[in-house]
């Protein structure tokens, strides 16, 4: 969930910012956010699989 909650954050600072915000900076952040995920996605099929 704080993934989600820092992805809502990252978009809410970009729509809120005067002149349409840092797509820049919105882009490099949600790009090591989606790496997070897919780090954790991938230690989680890692388990799933040592389960199976």
């Amino acid at each position: 969930m704080a993934a989600v909650r820092e992805e809502m954050n990252l978009l809410a600072n970009l729509d809120g910012s005067i002149g349409g915000g840092d797509i820049e900076r919105y882009c490099s952040d949600l790009s090591a956010l989606l790496a997070q995920k897919q780090a954790s996605l991938s230690q989680l099929q890692l388990r799933l699989h040592a389960f199976q």
